[in-house]
């Protein structure tokens, strides 16, 4: 179970890399809350923790921040982002998983964007 602690300091630098229009690394952001991306349980977890806040943030009717988190050195993102954006509602009947990452990375740029 992830702690408050946790849950916080990773919002926290998604924001700041959305604020920042920037993407970040699955094992940079792994590092962050002390797990590893080399153990299988770790992944998992950061995949819950990652998605945890996108599903709370698109119930507040933002984007997925998780979209921000990306496969180190790759154009790519986890499977999980895709499959919850459909449980979500937010990946339409027409998307393709590129269309709709750029879609969701380009709204969290623009929601979070300091004025």
């Amino acid at each position: 179970m992830a702690t408050e602690r946790q849950m916080a300091q990773l919002f926290s630098r998604l924001l700041s890399f959305a604020r920042a229009e920037k993407t970040v690394s699955y094992s940079e952001i792994a590092g962050l809350v002390s797990l590893d991306m080399n153990n299988p349980s770790d992944r998992d977890y950061l995949g819950h923790l990652l998605g945890f806040i996108s599903s709370a943030e698109a119930h507040e009717g933002r984007p997925m921040l998780s979209a921000v988190v990306w496969h180190k050195g790759e154009n790519t993102i986890g499977a999980g982002f895709q499959k919850l954006g459909t449980e979500l509602g937010l990946r339409r009947s027409n998307d393709d998983d590129d269309s709709f990452l750029v879609r969701e990375v380009q709204r969290a740029f623009a929601t979070w964007k300091p004025s």
